[in-house]
């Protein structure tokens, strides 16, 4: 569940996006008439039948005096079901609660635990079917002999029958390491860090890439915020990215940073925002 609508009094729903790890979210509605004291407040959840409400809050002792009053709703993601809401009332005073607009995740590792042992069970039961009820019988010492004392150990007969020296042929290993012609490295939100997995990925980059090629490393953000904020992040992390491949790499392989901003979005929708938060690595050849 990516997304949570807010409503007063069963008007207009405001939708309020968020990722765990995020800042909370302040949400403003206006009660619907001066002198207003009371005031419902509905939490949903979309869904592709429309808003499902989750939770209904009635809220009382708002002070309303002679024009419109305002509620301010603090929103914070706590988890990937749970959201924590502080309504600030206009006269001065404040609520707390708690909405659940999914299962949860523990229920989830739970159910995919029993799953694997299940299914590893399953596999199990089927090896042990396969396998032969008795292991096949070992040659006695008298079904072994040799022709003479001048025979080498690989000349030995079994049953009668002479065995084949065993030829081993080395081959050698060869690898060729193919550097990628794109690379996507993945961001935390609102962050220009380098996680661990960028790291070791950036790590193993380092150690095929090719002389003399040339590299350009593109910034992408989320669609959230403002134009000018997301042109500084999505910079800011194909710098970072650059700055750490440049120590690793030779010098004959030239490098270009640009920031796209959300200019390039993977995807518009709100709960998939975590793959525009990224920087790709591209091979730029000569002819293009």
């Amino acid at each position: 569940m990516g997304s949570l609508g807010i409503a007063i009094e069963g008007g207009r729903y405001v939708r309020v996006d968020s990722s765990l790890g995020d800042l909370y979210r302040t949400v403003r509605l206006r009660t619907l008439h001066a002198g207003q004291d009371t005031a419902k407040l509905d939490f949903c959840v979309f869904g592709k039948k429309g808003p499902s409400i989750r939770k209904s809050v009635v809220l009382k002792d708002l002070a309303g005096d002679e024009k419109p009053s305002e509620v301010r709703l603090r929103v914070e993601r706590r988890s990937f079901a749970v959201w924590h809401i502080n309504v600030r009332k206009p006269g001065g005073g404040s609520e707390e609660f708690q909405v659940r607009t999914g299962i949860g995740i523990w229920p989830v590792l739970l159910l995919s635990a029993a799953l694997l042992i299940l299914i590893a069970w399953l596999v199990f039961g089927i090896l042990l079917k396969g396998a032969p009820d008795h292991a096949p019988p070992v040659p006695s010492a008298a079904t072994i002999t040799t022709t003479s004392s001048e025979e080498t150990p690989e000349s030995k007969t079994f049953d009668g029958q002479s065995a084949e020296p065993l030829i081993e042929e080395n081959i050698a290993d060869e690898t060729v390491s193919v550097y990628p012609e794109q690379t996507i490295l993945y961001f935390l939100p609102e962050s220009a860090a380098l996680t661990g997995q960028a790291l070791r990925e950036l790590d193993i980059l380092a150690g095929i890439v090719p002389e003399g090629i040339h590299l350009e490393i593109g910034g992408h953000c989320a669609i959230f915020g403002t134009e000018r904020g997301r042109d500084f992040l999505s910079r800011a992390r194909a710098n970072a990215v650059a700055d750490y491949l440049s120590d690793q790499i030779p010098s004959s392989v030239s490098i270009e940073v640009r920031g796209y901003g959300g200019s390039k979005p993977l995807n518009r929708k709100f709960e998939f925002q975590d793959r525009n938060r990224r920087v790709e690595i591209n091979v730029i050849r000569g002819d293009e």
